[in-house]
């Protein structure tokens, strides 16, 4: 399914309110307008902002995203010991899943600079990288994999039922998870 049109000009040749939010040529029809470094400008949405403001690899602000990324990871997990997973399953996976989402973020910005703006990209980019470990890291990608579906479960599920009986699990596996992805950033030079 292509792109829906959306004229660039209007009859009075003034160009259309909607594409001039969308960055549309006035003489080109849908083209976007192009940066001189390629990238579509107007296009919109949150994507944009956080592209920009990332990072690229060999800079010294990757070192600071990651240990920022860790340090929230790490502040998750700390709220999650103080609650009951077994009484509050959904927000305990919920947290927990985000303290390894946070992590996960760390490592792929330590190693490659950048990281996915999607869950699912970041679930996929990661377990990549835990197949190229090996050994223990492939049961963390599993884990991060796990937490994910849980953490849907728990968010938008009508009832919790048998959260409670995971949620445990789920933390411990979290708590885990932090430290391998602290660890692989450690051993990560910047």
């Amino acid at each position: 399914m292509g792109r829906r049109r959306i004229p660039a000009r209007r009859r009075d040749g003034a160009r259309s309110d909607r594409a001039r939010r969308r960055g549309l040529r006035p003489d080109r029809g849908q083209r976007p307008i192009h940066s001189a470094g390629g990238r579509a400008l107007g296009r919109g949405g949150r994507g944009d902002e956080l592209r920009a403001a990332r990072p690229r690899r060999g800079h010294s602000g990757v070192r600071d995203e990651a240990d920022r990324r860790l340090a929230k990871a790490r502040r998750l997990l700390d709220q999650i010991v103080r609650l009951d997973a077994t009484l509050l399953p959904e927000p305990v996976i919920h947290a927990a899943y985000y303290a390894m989402f946070h992590a996960a973020t760390a490592v792929l910005v330590a190693r490659e600079g950048a990281a996915p703006t999607t869950h699912s990209a970041l679930i996929g980019r990661f377990s990549q990288l835990a197949r190229a470990e090996g050994g223990t890291a492939r049961d963390h990608g599993r884990a991060l994999n796990r937490a994910f579906d849980l953490r849907l479960a728990a968010d938008y599920g009508a009832e919790p039922a048998g959260l409670a009986d995971v949620a445990p699990e789920v933390v411990r596996d979290a708590d885990a998870f932090v430290r391998f992805c602290a660890e692989l950033c450690k051993n990560e030079t910047p």
